[in-house]
C-alpha cells in the first residue's frame, strides 16, 4: 500500500492544487484573508516578522508546474496534522478526475498563497485578524496545540522558501 507521501507524489499538477485548494478552504475561518492581495498581505506580515523577505508580487506569476511543486510539499506539510489527515487521506484515495480537477492555470499560484495560510492555520498555532488600519495582525495561539508544533521560524522559512519557488527566474524555481 502506497504511503501518503508517495500518493502526494503521484497525483497531476491539476490534482495536487485542486485537493490543496479543498483542504485551504476547509480550514478557513471568518478572519482568513481572501483572495491573492490579501493573502500576500497576510502572508508578508509573516514573512516579514519572522525576517524573511520574499517579493509575492513576483511569486503570483508562478509558472503552473512550480506552483504544482508547491502545492506537493504544502499536502505533506498538512498531513502532518491530525485534524486535516481525514479529509486529505479521503482525497488521496479518490483524487479528482482530471476534468474534475480543473483549476484554471492562472489560478495556480493563489492556490499556493491559500495552502500557506492553510499550513499556518493548521500547524503553526496562527490566525489571522485585520486591525482597524486595514493591516493584517498575526494572532499566535500557543495554547492551541498543533501536532507539529513547528516554531514560527520554521514554518516562516519553509513558506518563504516556497514562495521564492513560485518567483519566475529565481534558482530553484520551475520553468
Amino acid at each position: 500500500m502506497a504511503t501518503r507521501a508517495e500518493k502526494i507524489a503521484g497525483l497531476t499538477n491539476q490534482q495536487a492544487l485542486s485537493i490543496l485548494s479543498s483542504l485551504a478552504a476547509e480550514t478557513a475561518d471568518l478572519e482568513s484573508p481572501e483572495g491573492t492581495t490579501e493573502q500576500a498581505r497576510a502572508l508578508g506580515a509573516v514573512l516579514s516578522s519572522q525576517g524573511e523577505a520574499v517579493d509575492l508580487e513576483a511569486a503570483e506569476e508562478a509558472d503552473p508546474a512550480a506552483a504544482a511543486a508547491s502545492a506537493r510539499e504544502l499536502l505533506l506539510l498538512l498531513a502532518e496534522s491530525p485534524e486535516v489527515q481525514p479529509s486529505l487521506d479521503e482525497w488521496l484515495e479518490n483524487p479528482p478526475r482530471q476534468e474534475q480537477a480543473a483549476v484554471p492555470l492562472i489560478l495556480a499560484a493563489p492556490v499556493v498563497f491559500s495552502g500557506c495560510i492553510a499550513a499556518l492555520y493548521a500547524v503553526g498555532h496562527v490566525r489571522f485578524r485585520r486591525n482597524e488600519d486595514g493591516t493584517w495582525k498575526i494572532d499566535y495561539r500557543p495554547e492551541v496545540e498543533t501536532p507539529m508544533d513547528r516554531t514560527m521560524k520554521d514554518l516562516a522559512s519553509v513558506i518563504a522558501r516556497l514562495m521564492s519557488s513560485l518567483i519566475p527566474g529565481k534558482p530553484g524555481a520551475a520553468g
